[in-house]
């Protein structure tokens, strides 16, 4: 389980509030693939992942290119990785069904990236951000 920290805001509240609720939906992920909910309702819930992760993301993208942020393909890239391994669970998923470990692992790997992306990638578009507004 993951639990939101203030030491993950960026300090764009619109983004702050979009991690926020990322990391609920990956709980409630891992609370369903644990209690043996069905392929079909595991399967649901991980689709709303990538949709949200994919809408999250454009709002991401949409606000370092309105402040030209110079690394931006390099952050969509990213991006596009993280993409690519939901799709890939997605696909376990339906091919292996819903286990506790399957759903474990997927939800590790989410809450993992994104803590991980938060704090590294996305630190580092907000202290530019900052710095060129100033």
């Amino acid at each position: 389980m993951y639990i939101w920290d203030q030491s993950y805001s960026i300090g764009q509240h619109d983004l702050d509030l979009e991690h926020q609720q990322f990391i609920d939906k990956i709980n409630q992920f891992e609370l369903a693939g644990k209690a043996g909910k069905s392929t079909e309702k595991v399967g649901e819930i991980l689709q709303f992942l990538v949709n949200y992760a994919q809408h999250h993301f454009q709002n991401e993208e949409q606000y370092m290119a309105d402040n030209e942020y110079p690394k931006l393909k390099e952050h969509t890239r990213a991006h596009m990785s993280f993409v690519s391994r939901m799709v890939e669970f997605q696909n376990e998923l339906m091919s292996k069904g819903s286990t506790p470990d399957l759903a474990s692992e997927i939800s590790t790997f989410c809450g993992d990236w994104l803590l991980n992306h938060i704090m590294t990638m996305d630190l580092d578009y907000t202290k530019y951000i900052r710095a060129k507004q100033k």
